[in-house]
């Protein structure tokens, strides 16, 4: 079978592992320039300061 995911986050990404895993077609589409979803980091500051969520 052939499946399509919308984002990939965590859930999305293990989504694709798991029917990847059964054998399934995936593809995963992310608006993102990265995968990762709400988990990722930022940083700030003149020193590049890391944030980690």
């Amino acid at each position: 079978m052939r499946c399509g995911l919308v984002g990939a986050g965590v859930g999305g990404l293990a989504c694709a592992a798991r029917l990847g895993a059964a054998g399934h077609r995936v593809t995963v589409l992310e608006r993102g320039l990265a995968p990762g979803g709400k988990c990722g980091r930022v940083e700030l500051g003149a020193g590049g300061e890391r944030f980690a969520f």
